[in-house]
């Protein structure tokens, strides 16, 4: 009787590689989960951020009013970023765009002309899309770039990244970030238009 509750060596390590995929499933989950209530705590002191500029500043509150406080905050901390890398060293200013070339720029609805995205910026290197590389590569300050049917990117800053700079690489989030759909669709019509 023992012995039909023994399992092979190939046995157990079946059950242990299922073991292990197991457990890789469950850290990826809260992993997951701890980046997902890391964004919502950021999020609600985005949120609290705003509403004290707003009372400091003498504004009425709404949740459009929150909303816009919201985007302009992270516009200009996403201006700022550029401002400080620019300063550092590890953004120099191009007329074109390279491998190593980091951009910023205005996404827009080609039929309507309607801002989609107030601001995006973004290092070549992130680009996945060979389609959309090879378009962006070589063009220059001003050039409009057909994304999609429904988006157009007309690059408003070009900068080469300086690999010998001082600083560490630009982080992810840094790379590639931009306002979000509801930020921008919450945007005044004056700064949309900006």
């Amino acid at each position: 009787m023992e012995q039909n509750q023994r399992l092979t060596a190939a046995q157990r390590l079946e059950g242990l590689e299922a073991a292990c995929k197991a457990l890789d499933t469950a850290l990826y989950n809260l992993v997951k989960d701890l980046a997902d209530m890391k964004q919502k705590q950021n999020d609600a002191n985005d949120q609290l951020n705003a509403l004290v500029s707003l009372m400091e500043k003498g504004q009425a509150v709404s949740q459009d009013s929150v909303k816009e406080e919201n985007l302009k905050t992270r516009l200009a901390a996403m201006s700022e970023g550029v401002r400080s890398r620019v300063e550092a060293g590890i953004l120099v200013a191009s007329d074109t765009v390279t491998p190593s070339s980091f951009m910023v720029g205005v996404e827009k609805n080609p039929q309507t002309g309607e801002v989609t995205q107030q601001r995006v910026q973004f290092a070549m290197f992130a680009v996945t899309e060979e389609s959309l590389y090879e378009k962006i590569l070589g063009q220059k300050v001003g050039s409009v770039i057909q994304t999609s049917d429904t988006n157009s990117l007309e690059i408003t800053e070009i900068y080469e990244i300086q690999t010998d700079a001082n600083e560490t690489e630009m982080n992810e989030e840094e790379i590639s970030s931009e306002p979000t759909q509801e930020e921008v669709a919450t945007a005044p019509a004056s700064e949309a238009q900006a």
